[in-house]
């Protein structure tokens, strides 16, 4: 059993590593023409959202990892802003292939802009949130919200980083005020052993079956703030994260 494990391990990185980078080679170019593209056209390109989904599904095949996903049945219909716990570089391609190619917006953290033609792209067609200060953190939460009336899913990692010891970590409140403004559903999303199967800074992607749960969407209430909101989306995931430890 363990001399299979590790062939799987051998196996599923080597064929990620590949596929990643063959998606480069042939998405590099067109990333890059679409990132160039006016505003009113770029994020609502069907292109970018098959393209972008087409990159997530062959990424997490490649991994050979067992995936199971819960609560497909709320997924929503309409534009919604998905948020999720971060983990693994591997948590991109899988929270995004649940926008299953509808246009969809990133809001990510500013320090990716360094990553050469990954940070260009990404600066283009994501938000890119500058958390040092209030000033820059609003800035970005503005630029999204003008950007968001079109229709499109926006992507969050409410944590502001990836983290590995099985605790969910306090929210940043940007997702609270985008739901408040615009009215969109919060659509939670909670992903586990991916600190396992792909921890930060290996190499290796080992065999650990990964599970998915998507809880039901949630609103702002009437005698919510931003705060309370957060707490209780917060609460969720803290619930998912006791049931699974």
């Amino acid at each position: 059993m363990k001399e299979f494990m590790a062939k799987k391990k051998i196996i599923g990185t080597v064929l990620f590593y590949c596929t990643f980078a063959m998606l480069f080679i042939v998405f590099a170019i067109p990333a890059v023409i679409l990132a160039l593209l006016p505003t009113r056209w770029r994020y609502t390109n069907i292109l970018y959202g098959w393209g972008a989904f087409i990159c997530y599904w062959f990424l997490v095949k490649a991994t050979c990892l067992r995936v199971i996903i819960q609560g497909k049945e709320h997924l929503p219909k309409t534009s919604a802003i998905f948020v999720a716990n971060h983990q693994s570089l591997l948590d991109i391609p899988l929270f995004g292939e649940l926008a299953h190619g509808q246009p969809h917006l990133w809001l990510l953290k500013e320090e990716l802009k360094k990553v050469p033609v990954f940070g260009f792209v990404v600066k283009r067609i994501g938000i890119l949130v500058d958390r040092r200060t209030l000033g820059t953190a609003v800035q970005a939460l503005t630029k999204s919200l003008t950007i968001a009336h079109s229709q499109l899913h926006i992507m969050i990692f409410p944590e502001g980083g990836r983290y590995v010891d099985d605790t969910i970590h306090p929210f940043f409140s940007g997702f609270a005020i985008i739901a408040q403004k615009t009215g969109r559903p919060v659509i939670p999303v909670f992903m586990k052993n991916l600190n396992k199967a792909f921890p930060p800074y290996s190499r290796w992607i080992y065999n650990y079956p990964v599970t998915i749960t998507i809880g039901e969407p949630m609103k702002m209430q009437e005698n919510e703030n931003e705060r309370t909101f957060v707490h209780r989306v917060r609460q969720w995931f803290e619930q998912q994260m006791e049931r699974s430890l």
